[in-house]
């Protein structure tokens, strides 16, 4: 009887390691997404423009909003200086 409950518990384990599986930033970058600096809340905005299929591999490419709500890193920045 510990037998299968074993099996159970490896193929359970299997399948999260499976679904919770990222993309690495060299993988990120061949699909022409930028993980350093991809937000989740970007992908969204594929759909809008008939790319729907994209949408998974972003997801899986980004940077959840508010992990570390102490930093939030820009790509640039525009400083003006008036006066």
């Amino acid at each position: 009887m510990t037998e299968p409950v074993a099996l159970s518990l490896a193929l359970l384990s299997a399948l999260i390691a499976i679904v919770s599986c990222e993309y690495s930033a060299s993988e990120c970058r061949s699909l022409g997404f930028n993980k350093a600096n991809l937000l989740c809340s970007s992908c969204f905005y594929l759909a809008e423009h008939d790319l729907e299929v994209l949408v998974s591999q972003c997801r899986e490419c980004c940077l959840q909003e508010g992990r570390n709500d102490s930093l939030t890193l820009y790509p640039q920045a525009i400083l003006e200086v008036c006066g």
